[in-house]
């Protein structure tokens, strides 16, 4: 029995029998007595057993039974409404599509019959048109927006204007019908030009659109034009709908497959806003319908080009799920989920629907009773990617299901049980005073066993308890009178004295040691763990070896590993001992590779408690194969030790090895070949020399990731993990490859976690200051009363001065209270609140955004003060203050500014490591900027010149009229109006020069004077454009 075997039988028993059971160490009475009490203990577990399996039996079949039945009328009356539902949500879809199709057959029909030429076409009574169709579909508003071609443009907006009566005609039949409580007339006159729509701003701005968009070949535009209920505010009128990116995707899809199509939930309030009162907050869907410009018989289909207008219908979700279910239902949510990935949640009590929320809020326990439908007739469109169709989810809540729920399956159960249990009862009671005894008895016992085999191997404990035996035998009976005559005196005390002066043993028995031919020791050793611990208090110290070496320890106990000690950073482990094996060098391996990565594991899962650097620690392992003599030395504080030059060696092979490597000597190398390993190993290019066996060569270990064996079971045949074959390790090989540059594309993602490793861990250190600070503030207002915090303090900054004026070299800190400290309660008891925690965390998080790993300049920026640079330069060329044209240069220029500066000083900077590791990185962006420049150099030169050339052309005229009016006095051609500059303070400077001169000023100047006006008006122009 191995030795993890032997203590989980150990403590099993314990449980069962509560007497102690050590093997080899009982006499004959103890195992008869061990009998009779594990028949006894056998017996009442069956009749416990017999009682409790009833009581479960018959209470769980009475509570099923009843549980069941109101089970069954839960879920037949909640498919009967969800029944209902489809059927409405089907007939309300279709009844809005239909809707929305009549509407657009009744507008073909009247262009045929007034042979209208659209776009100029003009629907009369479009309100009461517009007022049924959304009646009967449920919409908010419907709009008409004709397809304008770009050479008809002009024309339209013509007719646009000459045809805006409808506004007016149907705002006053809306106020006839009580539509609206607006009575003011419409704010203004359309306008007379198309529009588009201004990013950010829902179309607000006006902005001209001359070219449209392109629909099969042609540009068009599809300004709104008709609505219904009619705008108070005009200026939706002409509104492009096109240039909408949610609108122009949605009319893209309609042109292509020439059938109604559902907008995702966006808000589009802007095209009926002042018309319509709408919670803009709950989602809404925007139906695209195809106005055609003729019919098609029977047997033929339309075509895209067909499409001479769109009907947008505003269909809120809030309508259409109204009047659902009748009064006193109440429970049922339905989640409406679009093809474009959106999903919105709304609550059905009785005829009423109430919008949840946006995402699927609905209880997941209830996914298998969910019902499906889709949204509308989606059997054209289903597959565009465009449009989004909807698909509708019903499932019951817990109110719902409550409704069915009673107490009587409990009722009913607890009477049956409570029969069982207190029979069970009695049984309990009785045999409760029977094992109080022996607990007592049993538990020291118990603590003594355990000690004892956490100490040593089983055969060995065995050996020690026998050695314990037999000297307490010898002590009886010296007690009872035996080896005390005087000759028995004489001889104890001449052989005290002399057994070591003669080099007999100091103890009766044999040594308790052994030689174990075959065995493989492991030494890992934790890289970098002085340097940490010298800035660690030693409870965090013991903190993070408790956690490491008991996570090794389950490893050991799993692999059937045998843990030897462990001095200070460093785990001692041996396999082969103190049962002899033949894979002892697999097993070490593997479990020094399970050591390796749950080391890993577990330094940055104490990042948080014990510094974030503690993530940098790492193992550094060594295992060696060979001979070993192992056994205890007894005397005081005995404990089981190995010996011999494999030790030795394995420490070396560990000392010699890498962080986060497994280092193998020679002989467990071969060990493992001969076990068909040999793809585990890669040979190590250098070799190792040691004082005594001069230069060895060594061997990496190279497995998959752990898979530690399930407790109690044995992996010495490799039936508990995967075995690795020389094929499978080629192909292990070829996915490392592809991971490597899978990893290289993670590392942004590895920073962002270290760096939420770190904000983690500074937010917890400033936490814990705080609640001192906390703590120490209630201690005070304790001992002083509560004081006065309600004048805030002033911030003392001077104006006009800089930063380094406000730098103290001396900050007032406040006296030590030792009597507040006294009084002080534990700061860990204070709770910060979760506002609080946030806050720190959010300023820390701020803080850490402010690092820039990579402070070189990329190519965005520095285009951006070479373009400022370049339109100086230009500009002083194009005014004669230089004599080189900065185009002829500029290109060249940058080449060699990349050549003989930037990237000789990013090589010099990588060569004296100034920035670590980080050197590579800055001299690989300084290479990716000069061949992006080589590559986009000269289109960036002629788009400045042709940039700064019409400018320059735009504001000659104005500096031409400054320059040519002779005949007009200075002082006039400089301050005139129409050319003044914002720049007040030159134009100050050049009115009191001229005061100065008393107007008499020489030509000369006058020129002069000119000139640097029209230099300053030049930029002053500039600014004003931009």
């Amino acid at each position: 029995m191995t030795f993890h075997d032997e203590d989980d039988d150990l403590n099993t028993k314990s449980m069962e029998t509560g007497e102690l059971s050590v093997s080899h160490a009982s006499t004959e009475s103890s195992s008869f007595a061990r009998s009779e009490t594990r028949r006894v203990t056998r017996s009442k577990y069956i009749v416990a057993v017999v009682i409790f399996v009833a009581a479960v039996l018959v209470g769980s079949l009475t509570f099923i039974f009843a549980k069941n039945q109101e089970e069954d009328d839960f879920e037949t009356q909640f498919g009967e409404y969800a029944v209902e539902i489809v059927d409405t949500i089907n007939q309300e879809a279709n009844s809005a599509l239909a809707a929305g199709n009549s509407l657009s057959v009744a507008i073909t029909t009247f262009a045929l019959t007034s042979s209208a030429v659209w776009p100029d076409v003009t629907v009369p009574d479009f309100e009461l048109r517009g007022y049924h169709n959304n009646d009967l579909s449920k919409s908010l508003q419907v709009s008409l927006a004709p397809l304008v071609r770009a050479d008809q443009r002009q024309g339209w907006e013509i007719y646009a204007q000459q045809n805006e009566a409808w506004i007016d005609e149907g705002l006053a039949v809306a106020m006839e019908r009580e539509l609206t409580d607006n009575t003011e007339e419409k704010s203004d006159s359309i306008e007379d030009f198309l529009w588009r729509f201004a990013e950010g701003d829902s179309g607000t701005s006006v902005v001209q659109n001359s070219e449209g968009t392109n629909l099969g070949g042609v540009n068009y535009f599809a300004p709104i034009w008709q609505q219904s209920p009619a705008p108070h505010n005009t200026q939706i009128v002409n509104y492009d709908i096109l240039s909408h990116p949610v609108l122009q995707r949605l009319f893209s899809t309609m042109w292509n497959s020439v059938q109604p199509v559902f907008s995702e939930a966006a808000d589009l309030s802007f095209i009926y806003e002042g018309g319509i009162e709408d919670d803009t907050e709950h989602p809404r869907t925007y139906v695209l319908h195809p106005v055609f410009g003729s019919f098609v018989d029977s047997n033929g289909s339309y075509k895209s080009d067909d499409i001479v207008a769109t009907l947008i219908t505003v269909l809120p979700f809030d309508e259409l799920l109204l009047d659902m279910i009748p009064e006193g239902v109440n429970g049922i949510d339905i989640v409406m989920e679009n093809t474009c990935g959106l999903h919105f949640t709304y609550s059905v009590n009785g005829p009423a629907a109430t919008f949840v929320g946006y995402g699927d809020h609905h209880d997941p326990d209830y996914d298998y009773m969910g019902f499906a439908v889709e949204f509308g007739d989606h059997s054209v469109s289903e597959h565009t990617e465009e449009s989004c169709n909807y698909m509708i989810h019903i499932y019951p809540t817990s109110i719902f299901e409550e409704e069915y729920h009673s107490n009587k399956p409990v009722v009913y159960t607890v009477v049956v049980v409570s029969v069982f249990v207190f029979t069970a009862l009695v049984f309990l009671l009785y045999d409760y005073f029977v094992l109080l005894r022996q607990r007592k008895v049993m538990e020291a016992a118990r603590r003594t066993n355990k000690i004892v085999t956490a100490l040593f191997p089983a055969n060995v404990r065995d050996r020690i308890l026998k050695d314990a035996e037999e000297q307490d035998e010898g002590d009886r009976q010296h007690k009872r009178g035996f080896g005390f005559g005087a000759k028995a005196q004489l001889k104890d005390f001449v052989q005290d004295d002399n057994v070591l002066e003669n080099g007999n043993s100091a103890f009766d028995s044999k040594p308790i040691a052994d030689l174990f031919p075959d065995a493989t020791v492991m030494f890992a050793d934790i890289v970098g763990f002085t340097a940490w611990s010298s800035v660690r208090e030693p409870t965090q110290v013991f903190s993070l070896l408790e956690t490491v070496y008991h996570a090794f320890d389950e490893i050991a106990r799993s692999r059937r590993v045998f843990k030897v000690e462990t001095v200070g950073d460093c785990y001692v482990a041996v396999a082969g001992l103190p049962e002899a094996r033949k894979d002892h060098a697999v097993v070490m391996a593997r479990f020094a590779r399970d050591c390796l990565h749950r080391m890993n594991d577990l330094t940055k899962k104490l990042e948080l408690t014990l510094g974030p650097d503690t993530g940098d620690l790492s193992m550094r392992i060594g295992l060696h194969s060979g001979p070993v003599t192992a056994g205890v030395l007894r005397g005081d504080k005995s404990r089981f030790q190995l010996f011999g030059d494999t030790v030795n060696t394995a420490s070396k092979i560990e000392s010699s090895g890498s962080r986060n490597r497994i280092h193998l000597s020679t002989e467990t190398a071969s060990l493992l070949e001969v076990a068909g390993k040999g793809h585990w190993l890669r040979k190590r290019e250098d070799v190792i020399r040691t004082k005594v066996k001069g230069d060895m060569q060594t061997y990496w270990l190279e497995v998959k990731a752990p898979s530690i064996a399930p407790t109690g079971s044995s992996a010495s045949d490799g039936q508990s993990e995967e075995i690795i074959s020389p094929t499978e390790a080629k192909k292990m090989e070829q996915e490392k490859a592809a991971k490597k540059e899978e990893k290289a594309k993670s590392k942004a993602d590895m920073d962002e976690d270290k760096l939420r490793r770190l904000v983690d861990w500074n937010s917890d250190v400033l936490a814990r200051l705080l609640r001192q600070i906390v703590a120490h503030r209630n201690a005070i207002k304790k001992l002083r009363g509560t004081v006065s915090s309600s004048t805030p303090a002033k911030l003392k900054i001077k104006s006009g001065g800089t930063v380094i004026d406000e730098v103290k070299e001396i900050i007032e800190l406040p006296e030590y209270d030792p009597l507040a400290a006294q009084y002080q309660e534990d700061p860990q008891s204070i709770d910060l609140g979760e506002a609080a925690q946030k806050q720190l965390r959010d300023y820390v998080m701020l803080v850490a955004t402010f690092y820039r790993d990579n402070p070189f300049h990329n190519f965005e920026h520095a285009s951006h003060w070479n373009e400022r640079l370049f339109h100086e330069m230009y500009d002083a060329w194009r005014n004669g203050r230089s004599e080189k044209d900065p185009s002829e240069f500029w290109y060249n220029g940058e080449i060699g500014f990349f050549d003989f500066y930037i990237i000789p000083l990013a090589k010099k900077l990588k060569e004296c490591g100034v920035f670590g590791v980080s050197s590579d990185e800055y001299l690989n962006y300084a290479q990716k900027n000069r061949a992006e420049w080589e590559a986009q150099g000269h289109q960036v030169v002629e788009k400045l010149v042709e940039k700064y050339t019409a400018e320059y052309a735009n504001h000659q005229v104005r500096l031409d009229d400054i320059q040519d009016a002779d005949n007009v006095p200075l002082r006039s051609r400089m301050f005139r109006s129409d050319t003044l500059s914002d720049d007040e303070g030159f134009l100050a400077e050049v009115e009191k020069q001229i005061d100065d001169e008393d107007g008499d000023l020489s030509e000369k100047s006058q020129e002069d004077l000119v000139a640097r006006a029209s230099s300053r008006l030049t930029r002053g122009a500039s600014k004003e454009k931009l």
